[in-house]
Order: C-alpha cells, then sequence, then structure tokens
C-alpha cells in the first residue's frame, strides 16, 4: 500500500497548497518540501528488501473491461528513479521558494512542482501500460503549465505550447505502441510482459510497435529529431529546468543489462526477483 500512497501524496498536497500557506504563512515551505525528504526515506528504508531481489508491488483493478489496473511495482531501477524524483524534487522547492520570494504565484508554482514530482514517481513506478499512459500524460501537462508559468509573457506561453505540441504528437505514437505491445504480450501488466519477451519479438508487429514507443520517448526526451523545443522552454523559471531536462531521464524504466542487445533486453529481465539475469552469473565469475 505504500506506493500508491506515495504516488498519491504528492497530488492531495498539491491541492492543499494555498491552505497550507494560509495557515503557515512562510513556514508552509516546510511541509512542502517535507513530503518528498519523507518519501526518499521511504524509499530508501523499502531499498534492502528490494535490492535482495524482493520487488515490491501492490495491484487492485481500476476499469477491468480495459484491463486498466492501478498496479505498481519496486525494483532496484524505478527505486534509483524513485530516490532521484524525491531527492531532486526536494531541491527544487526549496531552490524556488527563494528564487520566486515575493512572487504572486509561488504557491502555483509549488502545486504544479508538488504534481509534477506525483506524476514522475508514478510514471517509473507503474506496472501496467495503460497506467504508464496516464502518468506519462500528466507528466506533460504539468510540464507545459510549468514551462508556461510566466503567463503573462509571449515567449513563455509560446515555448509551453510548442513542448506540449510536440510531445503530445509523440504521445500518441507512445499510445499506439505500448496497447499494441499489450496485445502482441497478451498483458497489460509490465512484470508479466518481460516474461514474454521471446513472444514479442516473434511478432510481425513486432518492428511497428518498437518504432512507435521510440517515437513517443524521443519526442518527450528532447532527442533528436525533437530536440528543439527543450531550449525553448528554458523560458520558464529556473527551477524548472531542473525538472523538465531531468525528466528526460524518467521516461524509461527498460533494464539494459552491459553488452547486451536491444532485442535481448525483455529477455534478460527476471520479474520475479526484479533483477536482471545473468548480472548475479557475472559478478559470481568474478569472485
Amino acid at each position: 500500500m505504500a506506493l500508491p500512497i506515495a504516488v498519491a501524496s504528492g497530488f492531495v498536497l498539491a491541492l492543499l497548497v494555498p491552505l497550507a500557506r494560509r495557515l503557515l504563512g512562510r513556514y508552509a515551505i516546510v511541509v512542502f518540501v517535507a513530503l518528498p525528504m519523507v518519501l526518499a526515506l521511504l524509499f530508501a528504508s523499502l531499498a534492502p528488501g528490494v535490492l535482495d531481489g524482493e520487488p515490491l508491488r501492490w495491484s487492485t483493478e481500476w476499469v477491468p473491461q480495459l484491463e486498466l489496473a492501478l498496479a505498481f511495482s519496486l525494483d532496484g531501477l524505478s527505486l534509483l528513479f524513485a530516490l532521484l524524483i524525491t531527492g531532486v524534487g526536494t531541491a527544487v522547492l526549496l531552490y524556488a521558494e527563494r528564487y520566486l520570494h515575493g512572487h504572486p504565484e509561488i504557491d502555483r508554482f509549488h502545486a504544479l512542482t508538488l504534481a509534477f514530482m506525483a506524476s514522475m514517481l508514478g510514471l517509473v513506478l507503474a506496472d501496467n501500460l495503460l497506467l504508464v499512459l496516464v502518468f506519462w500524460g500528466l507528466t506533460g501537462i504539468t510540464s507545459y503549465l510549468l514551462i508556461g508559468f510566466e503567463h503573462t509573457i509571449g515567449t513563455s506561453r509560446l515555448s509551453a505550447q510548442q513542448a506540449l505540441i510536440v510531445t503530445v504528437s509523440g504521445e500518441l505514437a507512445m499510445i499506439a505502441g505500448l496497447v499494441l505491445l499489450g496485445y502482441v504480450g497478451e498483458s497489460f501488466t509490465i512484470s508479466e510482459l518481460f516474461g514474454a519477451g521471446e513472444a514479442i519479438r516473434a511478432d510481425a508487429r513486432y518492428g511497428l510497435l518498437t518504432f512507435l514507443i521510440l517515437l513517443g520517448a524521443l519526442a518527450k526526451s528532447a532527442q533528436f529529431p525533437f530536440h528543439f523545443w527543450l531550449p525553448n522552454a528554458m523560458a520558464a523559471p529556473a527551477p524548472v529546468a531542473a525538472h523538465v531536462i531531468g525528466r528526460a531521464a524518467y521516461i524509461t524504466r527498460t533494464p539494459m543489462a552491459p553488452g547486451s542487445e536491444p532485442d535481448e533486453l525483455a529477455g534478460a529481465y527476471d520479474p520475479e526477483s526484479g533483477r536482471l539475469a545473468g548480472v548475479e552469473e557475472q559478478s559470481e565469475s568474478a569472485d
């Protein structure tokens, strides 16, 4: 139950930002910063079990007709990203409180930052392809609002619109790719799909779904030929840059083993232990 609470807490606090400021005044930042710090400590406390090969999973049905489940998983890779997200989130909130001191809409910035952080946490912890798409969209919406934070400035609005158009265009490809992956793998649960690597690669639609997923990832992470929107996004306040640039690192949870070929990755992951197959053998042979 810790995983869904960790994700939901960011959205809840984002809604409560105005109330916290009204009740606590300038000390409200303590509450804002406390959440990512507590979450970072929570994930750190879960690290020993996860690193020992016992990934933490939680799931409940949401829309069973669409095979959409609220499913979250914490393995070694998602643990790393969760610690990065909460750590950077803490730093951004602290920096923004000083950087935007006296700004009339500073609370809107804090609320958007918390919602953006929660969206990224949901993205890296999601264990359902359709849930990934939900949080993928939420990161796009919140980053659009952060980039366009100074909405009275024309360049800020244009930069936000450009980022939204490019990333949403890629998101359409991502939607098609992940839905196709779910049908080819006969499951929308990510941890189950890792065990179906051979069947997925043998399907005639493997090349198409790979292309569509990569297209969405390239657009979201501002890689060539979609790189042009990221420099323009720097029209946003400086604290936004840390999260918007960092988002490029959070968009994928595909495990990568040293020396692995891309088409071997699905079969290289052990969904039961949350580890890469072969890594343990390599470490033992080295000993």
